[in-house]
């Protein structure tokens, strides 16, 4: 995965630049050579999880003549019949090799030694994550693939584009995945994807009982981080959401490389994945978009993503057909009393318009506890990840929720008697426990505290730490 490979791409002239075609037309004058309807050859430089880019150095251009020297006179030698290249089976103990000397090129075989195939281990030092972990309470069952992502992506302080990994994640329970950060070059970097992992089940406010694998990668990967985390391992078939991830992925690649409108990506993403309690009933946003997923050509899409289109398609004609549910039945006059508790003897009463937004309960809470800080923070309306809704960021590589700017405290099921969690900093985790505990009829609508007590910083994880 590591090595540097040069390769040559034939391309058509409408495909290359005036710099790039003016070199082959002379060597092909000096040559005489017709261009005439032919391609022109332009050298490149690729890693195996990078993209290709134009090789610069001359020895690079050197290596790849001899190459094509030898592509050159090993297809002459199979049109006359003089080699028949073998064909490699799974079982082949030799494979053909061509090598050169003084006297020219020579087709030998080369026996395969036996080869041991390792997967690289996961590996963290630290320790205070993983004490935090450990301290989360256990519950559900998990499934984990690792997979490399065909979508070429960018990164701060990393040279050209690379294909980042992804540990495709899914609670077995409610069969809704799990968002867990990509990583870039996670061969040696186990200790940044074993982070991301820890810091979404801070995330979830649990770690699972046990977590499905189904391939060796994989189950190198978590083996010593589950053992630590006394986290049953087992291997078992993947579940089906497990595949839509992976096919995600892959017609992912397809929109990118399709002429669909860049805003049209996470669009897709969402209403192929999202469960249909997400999805919007009004006609005044379906209607438009059937319209415009109807209208795409779809001839030359690859099959993959002209199915999910057609997925799409079917799925929105059943959403046109639903009721639009009535939010306007509260008063805009309406609030809610929520009390919001950090610890014992550390609370706030917040009263808050029943149809403000997920992000200003937010806002609300930081302020009445003394916040300033930004982090990212999360509501868990329920046990399962198919009510969580985040704050807007680019950690949130599968957006299935909207997000807390997005959606507002009814439509995300709030009422008198609900009970819910608020997290905020995801490192030091941050856990509020929610209550409502009224609902009351306020004509100014202000977000206000209407009780407090305690101090938050007496419940800080790591008081010992500030105080130095």
């Amino acid at each position: 995965m590591g090595q540097n490979i040069i390769q040559c791409a034939y391309l058509y002239k409408e495909n290359t630049t005036p710099e790039e075609r003016k070199p082959v037309r002379a060597y092909a004058k000096e040559h005489q050579i017709s261009m005439k309807n032919a391609r022109y050859p332009l050298f490149l430089r690729v890693k195996d999880y990078q993209r290709a880019h134009e090789i610069s150095e001359d020895i690079e251009g050197e290596i790849l003549i001899q190459a094509l020297e030898a592509a050159t006179w090993l297809g002459s030698q199979v049109r006359s019949g003089k080699i028949t290249i073998p064909r490699l089976r799974s079982d082949s103990k030799t494979v053909p090799l061509l090598t050169r000397s003084d006297t020219g090129f020579r087709m030998e075989s080369l026996p395969i030694p036996p080869v041991q195939v390792s997967y690289p281990t996961g590996y963290s030092d630290n320790t205070e994550l993983k004490d935090q972990v450990r301290a989360l309470h256990q519950r559900g069952k998990w499934a984990c693939k690792m997979m490399m992502v065909d979508v070429e992506s960018t990164a701060e302080g990393v040279e050209g584009l690379f294909f980042p990994w992804e540990l495709l994640t899914v609670d077995l329970e409610s069969n809704y995945p799990i968002n867990v950060r990509r990583c870039r070059d996670y061969e040696n970097r186990t200790h940044i994807l074993l982070r991301d992992l820890m810091l979404t089940m801070l995330r979830e406010g649990r770690r699972p009982e046990s977590i499905m694998v189904s391939d060796p990668r994989t189950e190198a990967f978590l083996s010593g981080f589950c053992q630590e985390q006394q986290i049953s391992l087992r291997n078992g078939e993947m579940p089906d959401m497990i595949d839509s991830l992976v096919n995600r992925n892959l017609y992912w690649r397809a929109v990118v490389e399709s002429d669909l409108p860049e805003g049209m990506m996470q669009t897709m993403d969402f209403y192929l994945f999202a469960p249909d309690e997400k999805m919007p009933t009004d006609r005044k946003e379906l209607d438009p978009l059937y319209f415009t997923f109807s209208f795409v050509d779809k001839s030359s899409m690859p099959d993959p993503l002209r199915k999910n289109i057609e997925k799409i398609l079917r799925r929105i004609e059943n959403l046109q057909n639903k009721k639009t549910p009535d939010h306007q039945s509260h008063e805009s006059s309406q609030s809610f009393v929520i009390s919001v508790s950090l610890g014992s003897g550390c609370y706030r009463h917040i009263q808050i318009p029943a149809n403000a937004l997920l992000s200003q309960l937010s806002e609300a809470i930081l302020d009445a506890f003394e916040f300033t800080v930004p982090h990212l923070d999360a509501f868990y309306m329920c046990r399962d990840s198919s009510s969580v809704y985040y704050k807007e960021s680019e950690w949130d590589t599968h957006k299935m929720n909207p997000y807390t700017n997005e959606i507002t405290l009814l439509e995300a099921g709030v009422a008198p008697g609900k009970r819910f969690r608020y997290v905020y900093d995801f490192r030091t985790y941050w856990r509020f426990r929610c209550s409502v505990l009224k609902e009351v009829t306020d004509e100014t609508r202000a977000i206000k505290v209407m009780r407090s007590k305690g101090d938050a910083y007496d419940y800080y994880p790591n008081k010992d730490f500030l105080d130095e």
